[in-house]
């Protein structure tokens, strides 16, 4: 049953990588697309607002979006409310961004606005591939988007659960949220996890609970879907079927234990009855007391017979 419930958990943890991992193909798409479109809009103010405000509230997929030419300078973003049009870029997505140059998922890092993100980016380039700038949206780690929908509504009453980290093993999706953004310790299978990848065991968590977990990567990301259940839940079943097992069966084994003593004590009693008398076989009335001996099976009855040709044979002499 551990196998089973940890090979659940491993093939749960698998679907959700997969998940995950068609949503951020789909997001990179979605961006390098629309990079595409704005090779010869850069100049075009309004063209920019619009396109960053219909990525960003088209679909849930960003928290915001934000369009930079080559020097980091913002030409557009959305929401409004972050008010970096006209200013420089300086966050570790964007730095990254313009110098790789290429469309990219960026490791966890703070904002300028205190939010823990990924950014993913596209670069813009013209029809001679002359570096224009980029297009980036950022998901919020701590706030609702359609990566949390995908990690989130997983949290059992058993107190089973789902959590993410990356290579650093750094969280980067909790059901605490207070927990995102903290890194992992005292948790005695983390190494195989980050080594293997792929695979489920049992383990005990930063608390000190033994916990069934099975894990897939994310391959693009380097992160890690862990899906872990506590050991005694998954026993707790295994608990009730055997009670229930013992209480249905304890009458009929009752009966049967029952059956068992008084067949024992039917079969004894011809034998023991048989062994008294053989105590007096010089008795005048032991032949008479041997014959009263209700022997009802074979054996008895041959002990019997045995016992009174003995008796005749005594008396003769």
């Amino acid at each position: 049953m551990i196998f089973q419930a940890t090979e659940v958990n491993r093939a749960y943890a698998s679907k959700l990588s997969d998940t995950t991992e068609v949503f951020l193909a789909a997001s990179r798409q979605q961006l390098e697309y629309t990079a595409n479109i704005l090779s010869d809009k850069m100049a075009d103010d309004v063209f920019l607002s619009d396109e960053a405000n219909r990525l960003k509230y088209q679909t849930d997929s960003f928290n915001s979006v934000v369009i930079s030419d080559a020097s980091g300078l913002t030409q557009a973003a959305s929401p409004e409310t972050l008010n970096l049009v006209g200013k420089q870029l300086n966050s570790a997505g964007s730095l990254e961004a313009l110098k790789a140059k290429r469309a990219l998922i960026s490791k966890p890092y703070i904002s300028t606005i205190k939010n823990l993100l990924i950014f993913i980016s596209a670069p813009i380039f013209d029809d001679q591939h002359h570096y224009l700038g980029f297009l980036g949206g950022s998901i919020y780690l701590r706030k609702p988007n359609i990566l949390s929908k995908i990690l989130g509504e997983h949290y059992y009453e058993d107190g089973s659960y789902i959590y993410v980290i990356d290579k650093y093993n750094q969280i980067l999706y909790h059901p605490q949220k207070e927990r995102i953004g903290t890194f992992v310790n005292n948790n005695d299978g983390l190494d195989e996890i980050i080594s293997k990848k792929e695979g489920g065991l049992l383990l005990k968590n930063g608390q000190g609970i033994e916990m069934l977990a099975g894990y897939a990567s994310i391959l693009s990301t380097d992160w890690i879907i862990i899906t872990q259940s506590p050991l005694e839940s998954t026993l707790l079943p295994l608990t009730g079927i055997m009670e229930k097992v013992i209480l249905r069966t304890l009458p009929m084994t009752l009966a049967v234990f029952l059956f068992i003593w008084l067949f024992a004590r039917a079969i004894s009693r011809p034998l023991q009855q048989l062994a008294e008398r053989a105590k007096s076989l010089d008795s005048p009335t032991v032949s008479e007391d041997i014959e009263k001996i209700n022997s009802w099976y074979v054996e008895s009855l041959s002990l019997k017979r045995a016992m009174l040709s003995g008796v005749k044979l005594i008396h003769m002499e």
